[in-house]
C-alpha cells in the first residue's frame, strides 16, 4: 500500500472516529497525525450544570470524567494488526456492546477484518494484575 493511500485511509478513519470519540494515544495524550493507533475516549457530556462553588468543593469527580473505551490498532505487529486486519482492545465489559457495534461499522465502511479483544481484571485485588480477554472477529476472512 502506498504512503499516500495509507495517509488518505488514516484521514478518513480519523474523520469517521472523531464523530463518535475523542482520539488520543495509549497514554491518554492528544492524537498525533500519522499514528496508526487510536485511543477511543467517550465524548465529554457533563452530567449536570454546576456553580463555581460546587466545582471547587464537589468530591464527585465522575461528573468530569470520561471513559477510556479502548484502543484501535491498524498496523501493529505485536497485536497481529495490519492494514487489512485491525485489532480493537476493549477496556471493560461495560463498553463491549458499544465497541462491537463500532467494529461492525468500521469493517463495512473500510472493508477490513476487525478482531475485538475485551480486556478486564480477573480479580478485584489491586495486587492481582492478571487479565482475562475474549476475542470476537468482524468482517470478511
Amino acid at each position: 500500500m502506498s504512503v499516500s493511500h495509507s495517509r488518505s485511509l488514516l484521514m478518513r478513519l480519523v474523520e469517521f472516529l472523531s464523530d463518535r470519540y475523542d482520539l488520543c494515544s495509549y497514554g491518554g495524550f492528544s492524537y498525533e497525525e500519522g499514528r496508526e493507533e487510536f485511543g477511543l475516549v467517550a465524548k465529554y457530556e457533563p452530567k449536570e450544570t454546576l456553580t463555581w462553588w460546587q466545582r471547587i468543593f464537589n468530591t464527585d469527580k465522575s461528573i468530569w470524567s470520561r471513559t477510556f473505551v479502548g484502543m484501535l490498532y491498524i498496523n501493529d505487529t505485536k497485536r497481529n494488526a495490519d492494514l487489512q486486519n485491525w485489532v480493537i482492545e476493549i477496556f471493560g465489559k461495560d463498553k463491549e456492546l458499544e465497541v462491537l457495534k463500532l467494529a461492525d461499522m468500521l469493517s463495512k465502511e473500510f472493508n477490513v477484518h476487525i478482531n475485538c479483544i475485551t480486556i478486564y481484571p480477573v480479580a478485584r485485588s489491586v495486587f492481582d494484575t492478571r487479565l482475562h480477554d475474549t476475542a470476537i472477529g468482524f468482517g470478511s476472512d
